[in-house]
């Protein structure tokens, strides 16, 4: 009796490429992408490994760090115990960074959370945007929340990131997509209007 051993052997499956859902491009980023910053106590809200490139991470980590950095959100964080009282605010970030942040936010919770809202939705402007191709028409709202939006997050991450002061919702009307972030006392609303 003659054994084929090659038939017993087989390659190690590689790490499985995907696309990266901003830029489409082939992605085998071994890390998953919080969708919320784990600099404000987010541990759990997660897409899986490779849902975002390492390239686009990387930008938006500099848009995370410009935001979490400045004056009201190192209060915020602070009073939550996730930062040192004694690190130094940085600038406030102009409104493209801030809404660059928001919108990464918006794009990601939406795709992991909401999925036939994102897949029926048009959102290629907010996905143009993150690319850092202008031409996206936002106004940022800082005074107040959205009212009646719908949560964004399922209840059980709800309910984690809510033990942080942390709220996700979105409201849309065909022409209009609102999305709020509320992070104990900081509203950021971000109101995005749609021409295609």
């Amino acid at each position: 009796m003659v054994l084929c051993i090659a038939s017993f052997l087989t390659p190690f499956p590689q790490a499985e490429m995907q696309k990266c859902i901003i830029c489409f491009q082939i992605s085998d980023q071994a890390t998953v992408e919080h969708i919320i910053p784990k600099a404000l106590g987010n541990v759990h809200y997660v897409l899986p490994k490779g849902k975002v490139c390492l390239s686009c991470n990387q930008r938006f980590s500099r848009y995370e760090h410009q935001v979490l950095n400045s004056g009201a959100w190192l209060y915020e964080r602070s009073k939550f115990r996730l930062c040192s009282t004694e690190v130094e605010a940085g600038n406030d970030p102009d409104d493209r960074i801030y809404a660059r942040f928001l919108l990464k936010t918006m794009y990601e919770s939406l795709y992991h959370s909401k999925s036939k809202f994102f897949h029926s939705t048009n959102l290629e402007e907010v996905r143009y945007e993150l690319l850092g191709k202008p031409g996206l028409e936002y106004h940022l709202f800082f005074d107040k929340g959205i009212g009646e939006g719908r949560h964004i997050p399922g209840w059980m991450d709800r309910w984690r990131l809510g033990r942080n002061g942390l709220s996700l919702r979105y409201c849309y009307d065909e022409k209009r997509l609102f999305f709020e972030l509320v992070f104990g006392q900081i509203y950021s609303v971000i109101q995005c209007t749609f021409h295609s």
